[in-house]
């Protein structure tokens, strides 16, 4: 998904930079919990996932705010699905 932070279409391109900023607060929750429950919770999958998106979260820091968030993945959600 990362090459649409770019995309020219701007519903798809600020849904998409939604969709990864929701991605990284659900990332970062769970790496919190798994920490909490020791070391028999950790899962190398999940903490790539995090550190890479971590590491681009620049390009989509402006949907950490959940209003802002909400209403981007509802745009992009009606373009999406005007043809579904």
């Amino acid at each position: 998904m990362e090459p649409l932070v770019g995309c020219d279409n701007k519903i798809i391109r600020e849904g998409v930079r939604a969709m990864l900023a929701e991605r990284q607060l659900e990332a970062e929750s769970l790496a919190a919990r798994r920490e909490r429950e020791g070391w028999t919770a950790f899962q190398l999958a999940d903490r790539i996932v995090l550190n890479a998106l971590s590491d681009n979260s620049g390009n989509w820091a402006e949907y950490k705010d959940p209003d802002r968030r909400n209403a981007a993945l509802q745009r992009f959600h009606d373009y999406a699905y005007q043809w579904y």
